[in-house]
């Protein structure tokens, strides 16, 4: 503005001055007002922001934007395809930032604190959040199970399905269970040999077909990875462990929690053949179910 009005001049009388300058100081309002009103066009006769910036090609690695600082270091880069560099002069994604050193980006909003890792809600919105573990809950058994035969095979054993499921989403997850046990309906029986009743928990896609589900992560654990023993002498016992499993289904997967009784050598208590009564049943208020995501 101040440019303009140095171009003006005054000529003629006072009172012709006067409407002169009026005049001009309008016209000068005029063009600095379109002037401010004006849209920038680079590579584009057609403008259509305040500054417009037409990239020169139409492949990836063509540049739209370079800003270069005093030591000619490409600090900020549009590419063609729309990926943004900060400190990178060939971005291979939307945003890539490079730094040589520790942190390369800083996000303040409020929420942020130390140990926090930064999250998104449903919607894709991001913040700070305290470090949490996921994790779901099976559904325990609402009825009491228990054996009733030995099974076939050497050494002898049986597998009965315990009414428990956990529904997984696809991942990787370490499955937790755990359950007091113990042997017969009379809290009087013992194994009173040297044998012992031994019991292990497994999971199936079924709960009609006692088959070790396929998803079993072997690396981590065992087919059975949960296992307890009742020996000589005593009529109860704590069946824990962890079972590790892969959903590569592409969904929700329900898995069904079984349990297995071996048999090794003698289990009478006085003369009464014993079996496992409640894996993982009702009638204990010592059994927990679930599950947390792993890498």
């Amino acid at each position: 503005m101040l440019t303009l009005l140095g171009l003006l001049t005054f000529t003629g009388n006072l009172k012709t001055q006067h409407t002169t300058m009026k005049k001009k100081l309008l016209l000068a309002a005029i063009c600095c007002y379109t002037v401010s009103l004006c849209q920038v066009g680079i590579d584009t006769d057609t403008p259509s922001a305040t500054l417009d910036i037409v990239s020169k090609g139409n492949n990836g690695t063509t540049k739209a934007l370079e800003i270069n600082n005093s030591s000619t270091t490409e600090l900020f880069t549009v590419l063609d395809n729309g990926n943004v560099g900060i400190n990178n002069a060939s971005p291979s994604t939307l945003l890539h930032i490079k730094n040589n050193s520790s942190p390369a980006l800083r996000v303040e909003d409020g929420t942020q604190g130390d140990g926090k890792i930064l999250t998104s809600d449903a919607n894709g919105n991001a913040s700070w959040q305290t470090i949490a573990v996921k994790s779901i809950a099976g559904d325990l058994p609402v009825s009491p199970i228990s054996f009733t035969s030995y099974g076939t095979g050497s050494p002898l054993n049986i597998s009965q399905y315990t009414g428990g499921t956990i529904t997984l989403p696809p991942g990787k997850w370490l499955i937790s269970v755990g359950s007091t046990v113990s042997i017969n309906s009379n809290p009087s029986s013992v194994i009173t040999t040297d044998g012992s009743l031994w019991c292990t928990a497994f999971f199936s896609d079924s709960s009609t077909t006692g088959n070790v589900t396929a998803d079993i992560i072997l690396s981590y654990t065992g087919q059975r990875g949960t296992a307890g023993v009742v020996a000589r002498g005593a009529n109860k016992s704590f069946v824990s462990g962890y079972c590790a499993v892969n959903n590569t289904s592409g969904g929700d997967k329900t898995y069904y929690l079984w349990a297995n009784q071996e048999r090794n050598g003698s289990t009478q208590s006085s003369g009464v053949n014993v079996y496992w009564q409640t894996p993982f049943g009702a009638g204990y208020w010592e059994r927990y179910f679930f599950a947390i995501p792993i890498q």
